[in-house]
């Protein structure tokens, strides 16, 4: 009888044992998503805080589409010009390379004339990411290529081109086949990415 007892005993040892280790590692758990989300918060107010320090004229560098949409950007002379406006007055530039690590849908089709060589010049980029670099000979070559990509979000800089945007899409009538279509106006493609 005496043995008996003593492995009711131990077993009542063991369950509350156990008891302890799982109701710990369930509050180790929730103490470390607590810490993750109080760490995001931190970083959100280190974004807002540079933002109000420069003036508020900062582009803001915050994502703005979810990281696997898939993204097509033209990169035109235009687009080179703004980025490296905005890196030459700014001491926090646009990297490039960064927004096809952060996107890893994001395809950029160099208008004519611009090679891979030349963003390699104007930009760090890893050569593994270069097969997501596409360089074009003519103009209509941007359509067809940005058709086959078939993204959800397209940037163009249409002052770029040698015909008007309507034209363009009177002619290659992108309107129906390209989704998101944005004309960025001038504007740098972090306004929308």
């Amino acid at each position: 009888m005496a043995k008996q007892t003593s492995k009711k005993g131990s077993g009542s040892v063991l369950r509350v044992i156990t008891t302890a280790v799982v109701i710990g590692s369930a509050l180790y758990t929730a103490y470390q998503l607590w810490r993750g989300q109080e760490e995001q918060d931190g970083d959100q107010q280190k974004e807002d805080y540079c933002k109000d320090l420069t003036g508020g004229d900062i582009i803001d560098r915050k994502k703005k589409q979810a990281k696997n949409t898939k993204i097509t950007l033209i990169v035109s002379h235009k687009v080179i010009e703004l980025i490296q406006k905005y890196n030459t007055d700014h001491e926090d530039g646009i990297d490039l390379q960064e927004y096809l690590r952060y996107y890893p849908n994001l395809t950029l089709i160099l208008y004519p004339g611009i090679s891979k060589d030349d963003i390699r010049t104007f930009f760090e980029i890893d050569d593994r990411l270069s097969y997501r670099i596409i360089p074009t000979t003519k103009e209509e070559s941007v359509f067809h290529v940005a058709k086959q990509i078939n993204s959800a979000l397209n940037l163009f800089d249409f002052g770029d081109f040698s015909t008007s945007s309507e034209e363009i899409i009177g002619q290659f009538h992108i309107d129906s086949f390209l989704r998101g279509l944005i004309d960025m106006r001038n504007q740098p493609f972090t306004k929308y990415i």
